[in-house]
């Protein structure tokens, strides 16, 4: 499957990847700073050129808050869209279709440890908890589906489903960020995304082209972080050749060390670094 995909984008976590160990830092850092109870101002910007990585990094980070998820301390990992930030509704559904899956993967994998935190979660949400499960964003009285259109209070929106959610750590993942369209309902839902609600753990985390902080500031985050927006850059020689050299070991290079030695240095060198040409230069 790998070898027939044409954009790495396609199937998720990229098999092959390497480097972006700072930048993978940022998102650790941010990621204990919530888990340490520091809620708001925590996001996260990492923007690039095309082929940058920047779809393969957030795979990584989707993937990191998954496999720290437990009965004793959910993690859940959403991925939103430029178009479902323009209504704080579809925001929290998405949120809350994500806490189910979540839910249903931590019933399979921790059977002995599940029942006590469905009582847990349940006692804690005053009887709120089995209602999300069967009814989803609609038990917080949150329309769901297409109606009439109606600017809705971000903030209450949120607020409602904190009375849930604040059991969990949230990391939203928004993808395509440069495609945000800044409108007042957008200003809210980010803003909600950025400040943060009541007590509720969540941090956000954009990816886009190399003008998503521009795009950000017109949507009222205007005193970012500096240590937290990252413009993605080619990886190192050393990374890039490491990426080749695994995809030739996976694969069966057939040939003298000399001839993968220097395979590896001349895709390397047409690569330029870029993950996405590595991509694409190991596959041919």
């Amino acid at each position: 499957m790998w070898l027939r995909r044409s954009d790495r984008a396609e199937l998720g976590r990229e098999p092959f990847f390497r480097g972006r160990g700072a930048e993978f830092e940022i998102f650790r850092t941010a990621a204990e700073s919530l888990n340490d109870g520091f809620i708001g101002g925590g996001t996260m910007v990492f923007q690039g050129a095309p082929g940058a990585g920047k779809t393969a990094l957030m795979q990584e980070c989707i993937e990191a808050v998954r496999r720290h998820s437990t009965p004793e301390a959910p993690w859940i990992a959403v991925q939103l869209y430029p178009g479902t930030l323009e209504s704080a509704s579809a925001a929290v559904t998405a949120i809350v279709r994500e806490l189910r899956t979540e839910v249903e993967r931590l019933g399979s994998e921790h059977l002995d440890r599940f029942s006590a935190f469905r009582r847990k979660i349940e006692w804690r949400a005053g009887g709120m908890f089995d209602a999300l499960l069967q009814r989803g964003a609609s038990a917080f009285g949150i329309s769901v589906g297409p109606e009439p259109h109606v600017e809705e209070d971000a903030s209450e929106t949120f607020q409602r489903a904190s009375t849930v959610l604040k059991h969990f750590h949230i990391v939203a993942f928004i993808d395509e960020a440069q495609n945000i369209r800044p409108s007042n309902e957008v200003r809210n839902v980010i803003d909600c995304l950025h400040r943060g609600i009541a007590d509720m753990p969540l941090v956000a985390a954009f990816f886009g082209l190399g003008d998503t902080e521009l795009v950000l500031r017109e949507c009222g985050i205007s005193r970012q972080v500096d240590e937290r927006v990252t413009n993605l850059a080619p990886l190192s020689t050393a990374d890039t050749e490491c990426a080749i050299e695994d995809t030739f070991a996976a694969f069966g290079f057939v040939g003298s060390n000399k001839d993968r030695r220097e395979w590896v240095r001349t895709l390397a060198q047409l690569s330029q670094g870029w993950p996405q040409h590595i991509n694409r230069v190991a596959v041919v």
